[in-house]
């Protein structure tokens, strides 16, 4: 197994401190203060008038101790003015709109429920319900879809909010159906082009899943879900290459999102730092910077003592990669607010992130005394445990967030290449390949880490094919990752695929041409394939040449390949002359392994024999 497989570096991503993921240290309790339960919302909405919750209770505030001031008084004066008027649905809906924009989502629901009994003609309190129900409970929540199409079947949104919920239920059919209506009623609408190609690309209808697509890229040459499907398409019709141009281009595309005017009438009544923030981040990401500087000033100048607006603006900089700033700030949140949980966790990445992983670590193990469920605290303590080698603990945390989570993906594959350092390959193959082999989705950073790792286990286990599959699918979707490309070409090398390993080195390099790992491996290649079609001893000199130059005649790694780059070009005083010289360097830095193969290489050269390599 060549020693590149052996000393993969290990790398993890951290998610950001303003993501949530399963099991986060500020989740909330299923019974929070101001939350109507879900039976309580289904009696709220009962056709039968004489076994409906009527008329609807208010419930008391929320929690609202750690929110801004003016978020306070906002909610506070809603609720007021809703226990005024309690069978108003436009004041339940108002007070549950703002509960929805600053957080209180789970608190929101009995707001959108009361809302939609007391006005059963109005469309939008159903559908709002729809969506806050539709990650806890994806049957309720259909049953409010349909509720608000059977009151407005014009809204496209809610259409195609409709079609994915059908789609994650396995109603393929009823998801078609709804995405062809969304686009009927928005013919301009790229997201809707997009969903419907998926779908037909999907149900194997490629050429109609095409000209969707091609639609709604004219329509938006930066959606990134057309962008995705379309590389997609080109994956499975065998056009890598259009495949990997999308992907790329998927990747470098903004997120965007469904333009859903009903939503963000929600999302614009908040009044937080977060709101504030998140309509920087919306600015910054359609290319506005200036105008989100702007805001950015704006937000900082009115809420310099907010551990929270001082908390979002570290998970800012984060975001941006400047994390020496994001420090300060997390240290700001925390000066205000110590226990908050958000700002630890973001402090903790903010340093691991820059090199303080002890510090680092500590606060992760704090996170994790007050709240052991904690998944992103885990995640993170693995990350800061696997990079100062403490492999074994490393793979304790990332297990045990994978155990609380088995949907997180990042627990998944720490998990999975914690085991793979461990030497665990069986297990490490079983964790990572259900992220790794999923075929029906844009690949992300952190499911090439596990397409990656997942083939080097592959590898270790002598599953030399399937590794290459896999390796190649990494490639195609990260062509600029050195590391996976290098390890796909060791890999086709090890089962005899020379050829194409020449190729994938040499797109490497056009790529980076100071990739010299790559150039190396090509080099090594082209002089001492067992392969007539594959050697070219001219080539492999002049790279070789090349690698010598740059390391001054001094690595004895490179001399060796240069030796047999001169040997396979009929050179063999020259090819003694770099292997000898090989020699004495690794002899001077007792180094056993290569003297013995430089060694047997220069007695073969002294025979008159190129160099070749045995399989």
């Amino acid at each position: 197994m060549p020693a590149l497989l052996r000393a993969a570096v290990f790398v993890l991503t951290i998610a950001p401190a303003g993501c949530r993921d399963d099991g986060s240290a500020h989740a909330p309790t299923p019974r929070t203060a101001g939350v109507i339960t879900h039976d309580e919302v289904m009696s709220l909405l009962a056709p039968d008038p004489a076994t409906a919750a009527w008329p609807p209770a208010i419930p008391d505030l929320p929690d609202l101790s750690i929110a801004e001031p003016q978020v306070r008084s906002r909610i506070t004066e809603a609720h007021t003015q809703l226990k005024r008027q309690p069978e108003s649905a436009e004041r339940w809906g108002r007070y549950a709109s703002l509960l929805d924009a600053h957080s209180f989502a789970a608190e929101s629901i009995g707001g959108y429920a009361a809302a939609a009994r007391l006005d059963p003609e109005n469309f939008r309190w159903p559908y709002l319900l729809a969506i806050r129900l539709s990650a806890d409970d994806p049957e309720a929540s259909l049953t409010f879809f349909e509720k608000a199409l059977a009151l407005n079947d014009e809204y496209a949104p809610l259409h195609l909010r409709y079609g994915s919920m059908m789609e994650a239920r396995g109603d393929t059919a009823g998801a078609g159906a709804a995405f062809r209506r969304g686009v009927e009623l928005e013919p301009n609408n790229a997201h809707a082009h997009a969903a419907l190609g998926r779908r037909l690309l999907d149900d194997g209808e490629f050429d109609r899943a095409k000209s969707i697509l091609d639609r709604a890229l004219a329509l938006d040459p930066r959606s990134r879900p057309a962008l995705s499907a379309i590389a997609a398409y080109y994956r499975r019709t065998g056009d890598m290459k259009r495949a990997r141009e999308n992907a790329t281009r998927a990747a470098a595309a903004p997120p965007g999102g469904l333009d859903d005017k009903l939503l963000a009438e929600v999302q614009h009544s908040g009044v937080s730092s977060t709101a504030a923030l998140r309509r920087i981040l919306k600015l910054k990401r359609a290319g506005r910077v200036q105008d989100a500087r702007q805001q950015l000033s704006i937000l900082i100048r009115d809420n310099p003592q907010s551990a929270g607006a001082r908390n979002r603006l570290g998970e800012f900089y984060l975001e941006d990669g400047d994390y020496l700033r994001a420090v300060e700030e997390f240290k700001a949140a925390l000066g205000l607010a110590p226990e908050l949980v958000p700002a630890r966790l973001g402090l903790a990445l903010a340093l691991a992130r820059t090199g303080g992983l002890a510090e680092a670590r500590s606060l992760f193990e704090a996170v994790l005394a007050d709240h052991p469920t904690s998944v992103r605290a885990h995640n993170g303590l693995g990350a800061c445990l696997a990079q100062i080698g403490r492999i074994d603990l490393a793979a304790a945390s990332f297990g045990r967030a994978l155990e609380l989570a088995p949907a997180n993906e990042m627990a998944r594959v720490g998990y999975g290449k914690t085991l793979y350092y461990l030497g665990d390959y069986e297990r490490s193959v079983e964790t990572l390949l259900p992220l790794a082999a999923q075929r029906d989705r844009q690949p992300d950073q952190t499911m090439i880490d596990a397409m990656g790792h997942a083939g080097l286990a592959l590898m270790m286990l002598g599953r030399d094919d399937e590794a290459a599959g896999l390796l190649a699918d990494a490639v195609s979707a990260a062509p600029s990752r050195q590391d996976l490309r290098e390890i796909l070409a060791s890999c086709l090398i090890t089962v005899g695929r020379d050829r194409e390993a020449v190729g994938v080195l040499e797109q490497g390099l056009r790529l980076n041409p100071g990739a010299t790992q790559q150039a190396m491996i090509l080099a090594r290649l082209l002089a001492t394939s067992p392969r007539d079609d594959v050697r070219d001893g001219g080539q492999a000199v002049l790279l070789a040449e090349r690698l010598a130059a740059a390391t001054r005649h001094e690595n004895p790694d490179v001399l060796g390949v240069l030796g047999c780059a001169y040997a396979e070009a009929g050179r063999f005083k020259e090819a003694i002359d770099a292997t000898s010289k090989a020699i004495e360097i690794a002899r001077a830095a007792d180094g056993p392994d290569l003297l013995k193969t430089l060694r047997e290489q220069l007695d073969g050269l002294r025979a008159g024999r190129p160099c070749r390599q045995r399989r």
